[in-house]
């Protein structure tokens, strides 16, 4: 579940649109949104799919890491972007 808390008339518009779009979209570098909506409070939410994995923030090294070590979490990264922005 993801909130956006006290968003304005026009983010709460760009939300749920954008919620729309990401509905439809299939990626495997992409966690889907099942639903998305507006509280009784006018905050928006997104429900999402639940993924059982590691956190990006566990990959990543904190004192850095080499191109050959950042790559492959960098490609997926880059593949997803791309699927939203061909997504519209």
């Amino acid at each position: 579940m993801k909130i956006f808390s006290n968003p304005s008339e026009q983010e709460r518009s760009k939300l749920l649109g954008d919620a729309e779009t990401l509905k439809t979209l299939r990626h495997p570098n992409i966690v889907r949104i099942l639903d998305a909506g507006v509280d009784e409070e006018g905050n928006v939410f997104y429900a999402m799919e639940f993924l059982d994995g590691t956190p990006l923030h566990h990959l990543v090294k904190p004192d850095g890491m080499t191109f050959d070590e950042s790559w492959p979490l960098l490609e997926g990264i880059i593949s997803g972007l791309s699927a939203i922005h061909e997504a519209g």
